[in-house]
């Protein structure tokens, strides 16, 4: 850790009022993490940190622990363990998803993004807050440790696109969405908690692993490809006990009798739900092949603007503010930048 770099960038950011905001930045491992991510460039990381800061307060995403979920059935389809720290000896945080015993098809056919990635930010905050506590007791960095087991995970030719799907432009003012929850899931959460997870272990890897790691590639930043072990032993126990202390490893890994008392993590619940139908009478856009569409929405101070989409095909949204009427989209965006749909 840098101490005066953190000062820098700390007294560069702007004055954030938010008691929530305040605990954040007054924390700095938060801000030695955004430094680390972007390479020491402080320049960069006080401009992508604003908009985090940005984003949490908008968001409210440090309170999102202790609200409602807003979509329950993530908690019980796909669900994310925390487990707590990963060794007396350490101070990561383990992390657990049953990834091969998830219906991703089942997800990908009936999940609504914003709730799903809701879901996911606030299971983050919930991490934060154990990295945090570590961070605070030991004094030391501290991160997730997150174990990914691959177990009866079954190819089939469309599992490259639902995992891989479209590109999500990092922090833009764009995004793309198609058939591929876990590359944006995954590359927006590494965005905006960089530095957050530490180490990723996949277990039980099948065969084809090695197509699936290409097809991630893409939405895994850097910094994290020397992070990822994969093993494809049979024994999984063998690989755990590694990174993790006897007493933190799931029961349902353990083959002899322990002297602890060791955790269960939940099964996903298969089949995934189908979703039931939007009671929203949707505007039809027909966008020609490479062509552009711009819509216009006024809204009036204290106004807020729910948009719903239904889509059969990629589409890529620019979203751009204007005080006034007098916005031309198209030089705004310039020529060859394509936008494919918008449905308000």
């Amino acid at each position: 850790m840098d101490p005066s770099a953190i000062a820098r960038v700390r007294s560069s950011i702007g004055q954030w009022n938010e008691d929530h905001l305040k605990e954040y930045i007054d924390h700095d491992w938060n801000i030695h993490r955004w430094i680390t991510a972007y390479e020491g460039n402080e320049e960069e990381t006080i401009k992508v940190l604003r908009r985090h800061l940005n984003n949490r307060n908008t968001m409210g995403l440090s309170h999102l622990p202790e609200i409602e979920p807003e979509c329950p059935i993530m908690e019980k389809h796909a669900p994310l363990s925390i487990l707590g720290r990963n060794h007396p000896d350490d101070n990561k945080v383990t992390l657990w998803e049953l990834t091969g015993l998830l219906d991703i098809h089942g997800l990908v056919e009936n999940i609504r993004i914003s709730p799903f990635m809701k879901s996911r930010f606030r299971w983050m905050e919930r991490v934060h807050r154990e990295v945090v506590k570590e961070e605070k007791r030991t004094g030391r960095q501290s991160g997730g440790l997150l174990i990914m087991d691959l177990n009866q995970l079954r190819f089939s030719p469309s599992l490259l696109s639902v995992i891989g799907g479209s590109f999500l432009l990092p922090y833009s003012l764009s995004y793309s969405i198609s058939s591929g929850p876990y590359r944006i899931m995954w590359g927006t959460l590494f965005e905006q908690y960089p530095q957050m997870i530490q180490e990723i272990v996949i277990i039980n890897a099948p065969t084809f692993v090695n197509l699936l790691y290409q097809t991630c590639i893409p939405f895994i930043p850097a910094d994290y490809k020397s992070r990822i072990t994969i093993c494809s032993s049979s024994s999984p126990s063998l690989t755990l006990i590694k990174c993790l202390h006897p007493q933190i490893i799931p029961s349902q890994y353990i083959t002899e009798e322990s002297p602890y008392t060791n955790p269960d993590i939940p099964k996903p619940v298969s089949p995934f739900p189908k979703a039931e139908m939007l009671s929203v009478q949707l505007d039809s856009v027909s966008v020609p092949a490479g062509g552009q569409v711009y819509l216009k929405l006024k809204l009036n101070a204290g106004e807020t603007i729910d948009i719903y989409t239904k889509h059969e095909q990629e589409m890529t949204v620019f979203w751009f503010y204007s005080i006034d009427d007098t916005w031309n989209g198209k030089e705004r965006l310039g020529n060859g930048v394509h936008t494919n749909e918008l449905c308000e």
